[in-house]
């Protein structure tokens, strides 16, 4: 963001002089590069914070930071809805989005293009000893929106910075103060610990030896040499932080989903919100719903026109196979076929298969792909590789897939369909291919979009199979060729 500040700053700058102009087609992202880089970071803001008017500052920032995106097009991603479930934990920033508040808006049924943030947002620390919002984000730096109102107490340049280490009674001081002083647990997360005026904090507090009932954990990514993990956790044990490492980005919303409804004794016990999950699918989607004959027809009508807007999406060639199953929870610790695009089935037929044929979720134990994405609430993808795509597969499942000739193909992905305020998994959609590259493997550069729109096309199919019994606000958005 500061370079991308700093990029626009020096183009509107040399924009004026006719003699720069080839420096601004040859040479701009050469200059804005190496000032970046001999500058630094935050010292970047600070030239186009002192170079620049207030007002243009503050515009160039909201066009750098949305891209003349509204609020109603913000991407609220699984982390962002599953933060916004943590009804017990308090929320605090220094992002200058309203993403967390978005999202707490959606969550309680707000629908509007343009909500009101207010009882969602705040840039005040809260007292001491004081019962807190559980509805507020606090914002320590700040925040500007979409239409560029701001608030708060702005901080991203050097200068700023320099500020809150002289003037402690800045109001970013006292809610980091605050954060880290006023018990319970802290959970720092999306952060890389780089932020010089939190690491001030961790040393002030190590320092002066403060010992409260506060803990301080922070979430960071695995470098996978151990003993580098080794040393860091080390040195931030010194600042009084314990590290919680993860793999990859994705592992985040159910690390969160982990840490609200807590994890069975037993790995292979069902973890605490299935129980949950079952009974929102036992009271929107009962069993004699789901194998009758009528719904089933509608489902794998449903299913097939997903199919026919993915293959033209995203141009998949004719010969090659791609297959959708919906699978959903019947026990629990057990999920099973609900409708499948390979065999059109009658309520009965359909009813028999679920009974033959379950798999198992549970926290340290699932079986599938389908069972992994069930279990774990994210998508899970298997390229090509049976034993994976079979594991923890009994000898009695295995024969019975060779002998329904179900293994047709090469390349599976699981998708969790999300639902309820806490987020949970309630269904989940495998979609398969013949190809051992499949087409979802093959979006080179726009990968993460184009995977946000298959999966946003695969949520909206099921949402409209399930009807009306679905809770929450959803907008169609067309997938890109």
């Amino acid at each position: 963001m500061n370079r991308a500040l700093l990029r626009k700053y020096i183009q509107e700058d040399l924009g004026s002089d006719p003699k720069a102009q080839p420096i601004i087609r040859e040479h701009l992202d050469e200059l804005v590069n190496e000032l970046y880089e001999a500058i630094g970071r935050d010292a970047a803001a600070d030239f186009v914070w002192n170079s620049s008017t207030r007002e243009n500052f503050f515009e160039d920032l909201r066009r750098t930071l949305y891209r003349g995106r509204s609020i109603a097009e913000l991407p609220l991603t699984q982390v962002h809805w599953q933060l916004a479930s943590m009804d017990r934990a308090t929320l605090f920033t220094t992002n200058f989005d309203p993403l967390l508040e978005l999202a707490r808006y959606r969550m309680n049924g707000g629908s509007s293009d343009d909500p009101d943030f207010a009882p969602y947002r705040s840039a005040h620390s809260p007292r001491l000893g004081t019962e807190l919002d559980p509805q507020k984000v606090y914002h320590v730096h700040g925040w500007i929106d979409p239409d560029g109102i701001c608030g708060g107490s702005f901080v991203l340049t050097e200068s700023q910075y320099f500020e809150l280490f002289s003037r402690q009674g800045q109001r970013p001081n006292q809610i980091l103060d605050y954060v880290l002083t006023s018990g319970g647990a802290v959970l720092i997360l999306g952060m890389s610990l780089a932020d010089v005026n939190l690491r001030r904090h961790l040393y002030l507090r190590s320092r002066n030896r403060i010992s409260d009932s506060t803990e301080i954990y922070a979430v960071l990514r695995v470098h996978g040499r151990e003993l580098l993990d080794t040393y860091q956790t080390l040195h931030w044990a010194n600042q009084g932080v314990r590290v919680v490492f993860i793999r990859e980005y994705h592992e985040v919303p159910r690390l969160l989903r982990d840490i609200k409804f807590g994890l069975p004794h037993d790995p292979a016990a069902p973890l605490p919100w299935m129980s949950q999950t079952l009974d929102w699918v036992q009271r929107n989607l009962p069993m004699d719903v789901i194998f009758s004959d009528k719904w089933q027809v509608k489902a794998r009508s449903a299913l097939l026109q997903l199919l026919s807007t993915l293959r033209e999406s995203f141009a998949i060639p004719q010969n090659e196979t791609v297959q959708a199953t919906l699978l959903g929870q019947v026990s629990l610790q057990e999920i099973a076929v609900f409708a499948e695009t390979r065999h059109a089935s009658n309520g009965r037929e359909a009813r028999q298969y679920a009974q033959q044929f379950r798999l198992r979720v549970s926290g340290g134990f699932a079986q599938g792909v389908a069972g992994v994405a069930f279990s774990q609430g994210k998508l899970f993808e298997v390229l090509d590789d049976p034993d994976v795509a079979d594991q923890n597969f009994t000898s009695e499942m295995k024969q019975f897939y060779a002998s329904r000739g179900l293994r047709n193909w090469r390349s599976l992905i699981a998708i969790p369909i999300l639902e309820m305020s806490d987020r949970l998994p309630v269904a989940v959609v495998a979609l398969s291919s013949n190809f051992p590259e499949p087409f979802w493997s093959r979006f080179e550069q726009r990968d993460a979009a184009y995977r946000t729109q298959m999966i946003e096309a695969v949520d909206l199919t099921v949402r409209e199979i399930f009807g009306d019994q679905t809770v929450g606000n959803h907008r169609t958005i067309k997938a890109e060729r």
